[in-house]
């Protein structure tokens, strides 16, 4: 007996395995890339159990399971809703016992006696090979990178900090823990600001940078007092965690990524949120490091393919390709001179929240913006009110965090159904989209947001912040990281570059982190789970 898949989605071929556990062991599981390849069908006993094992790398919206009582119609769409199969169970159903160096994605179908099936979201057995990093750059590679970048933005709007050439006072190791060996460098500059470049493609070549403030050394050194500080971790786009020589937290800059549960293995533009996903908090630094790889699988993932052009550019270059073109710049109205500088405060037992904090932040500068004359906005003053109010008359809103921004962000927390994990405030990108409760009967301005409740970064979430920043001159909300932090974007900026038969594109947004100085702005990947805009 064999059973097959068919599915509408021409990308994919799959195997559709109706396995019992006498044959189990006989079988070869495909691979991913056999997966993308297209598998034939394989021919089986008939089943002893109504368990059925379907390998498959991208699944279709309408699937046909022939073979069974009628004919089984899937729905990705239902995908959210059906009760979770988990690896273990699995495991335990199919005895299966899988070789760690083994990999593939699958889903588990389940019939009962009626031929009604159930699916799972998409799982993955076994280490993908492609995802064991290594530090393949040497720090002399990544200080040529780095002065490179260096030469290109010095004397320009996007470097504010450097009217003349900076130098390099110190160099800092840093580490990720699914990475061997050093996974960045950080070089801190004399003139200000920092450059973090990575020694291998599980990362951006220039990660982020800024030509203001501390270096993050610098800022751990601050936070850390009289304790010495041995190792520096790296663990997404904005956090940094510095361990003692005993490999204990001292201390952090940035919120620190939350434990996942049953994260999709997969995040792709369409990945659907599973019922059963959600987020808590480390119980220790230690089962952090421990879990980093397998817990933050999906996002690394993400963040290698989406730095794959780049890496194919950057190491292009040794043959000598066209170069790359001169960067385009956007700036919001009024600069960074009108960003506002609020910061998280603690509210009730927990910091009040970044998401709470970064709608505030826009808000208040489209309120800046009617009281000082700009004309787009000039219509909109009551964006803030007396002491952050409803009901109060329409006043300037504050440059720094005082009390009445304090009623605006706890106001939000509240409309965003901001809750606490481990001391932070944590909002998810679905919520983003209530801060328009705010608006109403305070202004005729209007927001709009979406986002990714599991992370999948899309390029249409990226186009709605750059085209508020280039077409509008407005600033816009972008989600950064694992999930863990929402700052907000004023600058965006792109360059192209030929390569081969194709066009590959670097982009950044700088942005406002919310931490309550221009000191702590920095350029970012233009990457983002969430966007949140403002239309006057």
């Amino acid at each position: 007996m064999s059973f097959t898949m068919k599915t509408n989605t021409s990308k994919l071929t799959a195997a559709l395995l109706t396995l019992s556990s006498p044959i189990l062991a006989q079988v070869a599981m495909p691979t991913q890339a056999q997966l993308m390849r297209g598998v034939t069908p394989i021919a089986l006993p008939a089943p002893a159990a109504p368990v059925v094992l379907l390998a498959a790398d991208q699944l279709g919206d309408n699937r046909e399971v022939p073979g069974m009582t009628g004919v089984l119609q899937l729905d990705t769409t239902r995908m959210q809703t059906l009760p979770l199969v988990s690896n273990a169970a699995f495991e335990t159903a199919m005895k299966l016992r899988t070789n760690a160096n083994a990999h593939t994605f699958f889903q588990v179908v389940t019939f009962d006696e009626a031929g009604n099936g159930r699916i799972s979201r998409l799982q993955e057995f076994g280490n993908d090979p492609s995802l064991q990093f290594r530090q393949i750059d040497s720090e002399a590679t990544c200080r040529n990178r780095v002065l490179q970048r260096i030469a290109e933005v010095v004397n320009t709007e996007m470097a504010e900090g450097w009217d003349a050439v900076p130098s390099i006072v110190r160099v800092t190791p840093m580490y990720r823990p699914d990475v061997q060996g050093v996974a960045y460098y950080e070089y801190e500059m004399d003139l200000g600001g920092f450059l973090v470049a990575s020694t291998g493609e599980h990362d951006r070549p220039i990660t982020n940078w800024s030509s203001v403030g501390q270096s993050k050394m610098a800022q751990l050194e601050e936070r850390a007092g009289a304790e010495t500080i041995h190792k520096v971790y790296k663990l997404d786009a904005l956090c940094y965690v510095a361990e003692n020589a005993m490999g204990a937290m001292i201390t952090r800059v940035g919120n620190l990524p939350d434990r996942m549960i049953n994260l999709p293995a997969v995040l792709r533009e369409g990945t659907p949120t599973p019922a059963s996903f959600d987020r808590t908090g480390w119980r220790t630094w230690s089962e952090l490091k421990t879990a980093y790889a397998d817990n933050y699988r999906p996002f690394v993932r993400q963040l290698r393919d989406n730095c794959a052009d780049l890496w194919r550019s950057e190491r292009a270059a040794v043959v000598g390709p066209l170069g790359w073109s001169a960067w385009t710049t956007y700036l919001a109205d009024g600069g960074t001179s009108a960003q506002p500088l609020y910061y998280q405060h603690t509210y009730g037992s927990c910091y009040v929240g970044c998401g709470p904090v970064a709608w505030a932040i826009l808000f208040c500068w489209g309120d800046r913006q009617a009281h000082e004359g700009n004309p787009v906005w000039s219509a909109r003053t009551g964006l803030y009110r007396t002491d952050g109010g409803y009901s109060g008359s329409a006043t300037k809103a504050p440059l720094y965090l005082d009390s009445g921004v304090k009623n605006v962000t706890e106001e939000l927390n509240g409309r965003l159904g901001t809750w606490c994990i481990s001391g932070s405030g944590a909002t998810w990108p679905s919520r983003m989209d209530d801060a328009d409760g705010y608006l109403v009967g305070r202004t005729g301005a209007t927001c709009d947001s979406k986002g990714s409740d599991v992370g999948v970064n899309l390029a249409s979430y990226r186009d709605e912040i750059s085209s508020s920043i280039r077409d509008r001159d407005t600033p816009g909300v972008v989600g950064t990281g694992f999930l863990s932090h929402y700052p907000v974007a004023y600058k965006y900026r792109y360059r192209t570059k030929k390569v081969l038969f194709s066009t590959v594109y670097d982009r950044e947004f700088y942005v406002n982190n919310g931490w309550g100085s221009t000191s702590t702005f920095e350029w970012v990947e233009a990457g983002t789970f969430v966007y949140g805009v403002l239309y006057p």
